[in-house]
């Protein structure tokens, strides 16, 4: 047994084999040590997190089973269009009277009508559920609302709180550390949710869809494979918490390989968006002027799908949610608001002495608009409907140039704002500060990346008992 040994030993010496048997060795060893640690670690949590299973106490009678949760419950929504507090609430299961109480309570210090879309709730409840034996199929839950927090985008939170007996509500200011930081990502499954994944919100990229809607259609031109890039400012509480994002600095899409980028800039005390050549993005109408949607029918002749034959169809349709804003899609007056026919709710914009925007099937107006009223271009001016002769909810847009129908997305846009001079020398300074941005600043997912190398290193060194 020696001697077989020995000559085992003498054969990988000859054939030096000797040096990557022992890396061999190693590797493994540090794979057992690994996964006993991982293993460990996991049972430990497991022991340790016994009050985590503790979370709900029951009484039993002869007439019913009790649970009630002492662990108050905790949800984070974000308002979709169409939400709205009374609706999020009664979907967790609270009783009318009790968000009466909690929305009057409210109401004197934020009108919870006015919630913006993007905005972020928390609500914080308890539960007790009652159980019949004798009555299995009727299983009573009873929500008691704890709290309730807005993140309002004004740097201030709303915060409604209750005593159990009466609800009290505060307004109050959050002081907030900004960071800058740099997002980039490729184009996968959409340009919405690939800019969620790599770490954006949901604002920004809404906002970076907005900016790019005078130069960009959505539908036609975005492709898999194209690059995107944002520089925006994020900013979180004492606690590290990420409240909201705040401007976006820089942005850049590449689609089909044509760069199109925009940097932020301080004119006249109103931030504004050039590009490289310090011209604004802003052009004279937006080519789509609802967020996210998708076009289910264009300019042309086409089979009506009510009425059964052919005919012209003299806008393009936006199929989106019911509620989705509507943004004018230039400046210009208001000049029919209210019932048209198969149109249903038709609003008019009138731009200039040539051209004119329309806009039908609207569920409702915004009421801060009325006829006669000028409004700025990317003001909500109303909300997506399906009201009139229309099979579903969507945006029927129309351009009109001298009255007469022309096709939307044939409009050349005129550009607005031109800098020169001394202010296209201070536009130059602050986009060579924002390109230092992007040179010296990482991709945030990458960061996120480089944190969990880091732990598996001092995990990894824990285990053998030095640093690498």
């Amino acid at each position: 047994m020696k001697s077989l040994i020995i000559n085992c030993i003498n054969k990988i010496i000859d054939y030096s084999l000797f040096r990557p048997i022992a890396v061999i060795i190693i590797i493994l060893f540090i794979s057992l040590k690994l996964f006993y640690f991982i293993s460990k670690d996991i049972a430990l949590n497991i022991a340790n997190s016994g009050d985590d299973y503790e979370t709900y106490n029951v009484t039993y009678d002869e007439e019913v089973v009790k649970f009630d949760l002492t662990k108050d419950q905790s949800h984070n929504f974000i308002i979709k269009p169409g939400d709205t507090i009374l609706k999020l609430l009664l979907d967790i299961g609270a009783s009318e009277n009790q968000i009466f109480n909690m929305l009057e309570s409210m109401k004197k210090v934020f009108d919870p009508r006015l919630i913006a879309v993007g905005s972020e709730i928390n609500v914080k409840y308890g539960v007790r559920v009652n159980y019949n034996p004798d009555d299995q199929n009727k299983i009573e839950k009873k929500v008691n609302l704890k709290s309730l927090t807005i993140n309002l985008v004004n740097d201030e939170k709303i915060m409604v709180t209750t005593d159990g007996t009466n609800f009290k509500a505060i307004k109050k200011k959050i002081a907030l550390i900004k960071s800058i930081e740099r997002y980039y990502g490729e184009v996968k499954s959409g340009l919405y949710l690939d800019g969620i994944a790599v770490g954006l919100s949901s604002n920004s990229v809404m906002n970076m869809i907005n900016l790019y809607s005078y130069d960009i259609d959505f539908q036609r031109d975005i492709r898999v494979g194209d690059k995107f890039e944002v520089i925006v400012e994020v900013l979180y509480d004492n606690d590290g918490l990420r409240v909201r994002d705040g401007n976006i600095l820089f942005s850049s899409i590449t689609t089909q390989g044509r760069v199109t980028k925009m940097y932020i800039y301080n004119h006249k005390n109103s931030l504004e968006y050039f590009n490289e050549k310090g011209n604004s993005i802003r052009k004279s109408l937006l080519r789509t002027p609802v967020n996210g949607a998708r076009i289910s029918s264009r300019y042309g002749m086409r089979r009506h799908p009510i009425l059964g034959y052919s005919k012209m169809h003299k806008g393009i349709d936006f199929a989106a949610p019911t509620g989705t804003p509507i943004y004018a899609a230039g400046s210009g007056k208001i000049v029919y608001r209210g019932r048209r026919g198969a149109y249903g709710n038709y609003m008019k914009i009138k731009h200039n002495s040539q051209y004119s925007t329309a806009y039908a099937h609207i569920s409702r107006f915004n009421k801060k608009y009325k006829r006669g009223s000028r409004v700025k271009q990317g003001d909500i001016i109303a909300y997506v409907g399906s009201t009139g002769r229309s099979t579903g909810a969507h945006l029927h847009f129309e351009v009109l140039k001298n009255n007469k129908h022309i096709n939307p997305s044939k409009v050349k846009a005129t550009s607005g704002i031109k800098l020169k001079g001394n202010d296209y020398k201070k536009f130059m300074k602050s986009k060579n500060q924002i390109e230092n941005y992007r040179s010296n600043l990482p991709n945030q997912i990458y960061l996120r990346w480089e944190l969990r190398i880091k732990m598996l290193n001092n995990i990894i060194s824990n285990i053998l008992g030095y640093n690498f």
